[in-house]
């Protein structure tokens, strides 16, 4: 290789950089053309790096050569005065031995710059495919930004539509309001006695009468007329005993209980027909006679079974009868809606025989409907048949508790009887 090693090497650095300039563009361009940038030709990168080396080692070569020339010019001139000098001659051998070690540390450092490029080298290609990989990303990233800048131009128009659509809605708002605000102004023109009379009386009232009742007691006869018959019916047990003589006491549960019913009936009958002509007689309003006296016929006959039941039980049956007064008097709306107070009182209300006997009143009473009544009815002589079964199951349990009774009555008035004769 002639001229100087120095200049070599420069010139293969600049060959090299040019090299990587070159392929740096193709991978550029690669890229932008979507293809793979690991594809692209290295060989004249190598080349190049390759070329480096090689100066590198020429110019660690020549040095040496340099230094072993100069030795071997100092061992001639040596060799010539070695007759004149005889340390002459070992001074040259020790120029020549360093000369040597020269040599071969140049060849040394040759080994290790060509080395240390072969790594460059290899740090070259890492650093390439970074960069390819880096180049891509930017692509990636510039295809994103095209994506988002689309999106922020469809946003901008729809923005541009809703506020054409607000201005249009409020134009419209705002004719809307002056029409109203005219159509105001006209409905109100009107002279002041109109407008006076519209504030005194702004609405017409129409007035439709429903089971008109003249006096104020009126109001409260259903519940009078049903607590009548409730205690008519127990001073029918006052005076004649639930229990058959005691010739019949052997006679099965039946003609126990239905036995004495023509008494009953004929005791209950009196007692609706005066009741029932006792009211009219005070005036009590009726808009039908026969449906009224179906009713004291239906109360007579329900709250004489009913009172049948309670009075096979003597004194405690008798006072169960009047407690069952107080509670229906707060549950039935006798004197007021039971709405109006607990729950309690509404929920037991419809189980209670008062409940459906002071509506059947009222419905005949002021006018009303008289199919209610007529259900109503229905659903005490329900509550009659109810009672009659119950003193048919309860009847041998009852004749047992009469029997013991009796048995110490007999105890007690011959116990008493008997004290003063042992005196």
């Amino acid at each position: 290789m002639g001229g100087d090693p120095a200049s070599a090497t420069a010139l293969a650095q600049q060959q090299f950089s040019a090299a990587i300039g070159r392929y740096a563009a193709s991978v550029a361009q690669a890229t932008a053309n979507g293809q793979d940038a690991s594809l692209v030709d290295t060989s004249e990168v190598q080349q190049a790096a390759q070329a480096i080396a090689r100066a590198a080692s020429a110019a660690g070569a020549y040095q040496a050569l340099t230094q072993a020339k100069d030795g071997y010019a100092a061992l001639s001139d040596g060799i010539t005065q070695l007759d004149a000098q005889y340390g002459t001659l070992d001074s040259g051998i020790k120029a020549y031995s360093q000369a040597v070690s020269f040599v071969d540390a140049g060849a040394k450092n040759a080994s290790t710059a060509s080395a240390a490029l072969a790594s460059g080298t290899s740090q070259l290609n890492e650093g390439t495919d970074k960069l390819a990989q880096g180049l891509s990303a930017i692509a990636k990233g510039s295809a994103s930004l095209d994506d988002g800048a689309q999106q922020l131009s469809d946003g901008t128009s729809s923005l541009e539509d809703g506020l054409q659509a607000a201005r249009d809605g409020s134009e419209e708002l705002t004719s809307q309001l002056q029409q109203g605000a005219q159509t105001i102004d006209e409905s109100v023109a009107s002279d002041p006695q109109t407008l006076g009379e519209y504030a005194i009386n702004p609405i017409d009232v129409n007035d439709e009468v429903y089971g008109s009742l003249d006096k104020f007691g009126y109001g409260f006869a259903p519940l009078f007329l049903t607590l009548c018959m409730w205690l008519g019916a127990l001073l029918v047990f006052f005076a004649f005993d639930p229990f058959p003589s005691r010739t019949h006491l052997k006679s099965n549960r039946f003609a126990a209980i239905f036995g004495r019913w023509p008494l009953y009936l004929c005791m209950s009958a009196l007692e609706a027909a005066v009741v029932c002509i006792g009211s009219l007689a005070c005036g009590l309003p009726c808009t039908n006679i026969a449906a009224l006296v179906a009713l004291f016929a239906v109360l007579a006959v329900s709250f004489m079974c009913i009172m049948q039941f309670f009075n096979l039980f003597d004194v405690p049956g008798k006072a169960l009868a009047v407690l069952m007064v107080i509670l229906q008097l707060v549950c039935c709306s006798g004197t007021f809606p039971a709405e109006l107070g607990s729950d309690f009182a509404t929920s037991v209300g419809p189980m209670l025989p008062f409940y459906y006997a002071i509506d059947a009143f009222r419905e005949i009473v002021s006018g009303g409907v008289i199919q209610t009544a007529l259900n109503d009815m229905g659903v005490l002589l329900c509550f009659g048949a109810a009672f009659t079964a119950l003193s048919l199951l309860a009847y041998p349990f009852a004749l047992k508790l009469k029997r013991k009774r009796d048995k110490q009555t007999v105890q007690a008035i011959l116990g008493n009887a008997a004290t003063p004769a042992a005196s």
